[in-house]
């Protein structure tokens, strides 16, 4: 089943990464590079848009504090190196 990472910017617009994932679990890691990208909320949905991680889930899973909101040493060394290799697009929704 595919699995999508949606978020909602700070704008208040709600976009979705367009690539599917394998797995929540891919779907989480790959949420963890959204945060950068000023998203006040990140989730993942399935292809018939059940959810199945909230953003402290997602949080949790990148390493990130839940008091400072700052990433652990380890996850930012592995969210740099996710970073650079990054092909996903990002479509806000309509």
């Amino acid at each position: 089943m595919p699995y999508y990472v949606k978020m909602r910017m700070e704008s208040g617009s709600v976009a979705h990464v367009a690539n599917p994932h394998n797995s929540v679990e891919d779907a989480m890691s790959a949420a963890c590079s959204s945060l950068r990208y000023g998203a006040t909320d990140v989730w993942i949905e399935d292809h018939d848009g059940n959810k199945h991680a909230d953003f402290e889930a997602i949080k949790r899973h990148c390493g990130m504090s839940k008091n400072s909101g700052r990433q652990d040493t380890h996850m930012r060394k592995v969210k740099s190196v996710f970073c650079s290799h990054q092909t996903q697009t990002i479509f806000p929704s309509i």
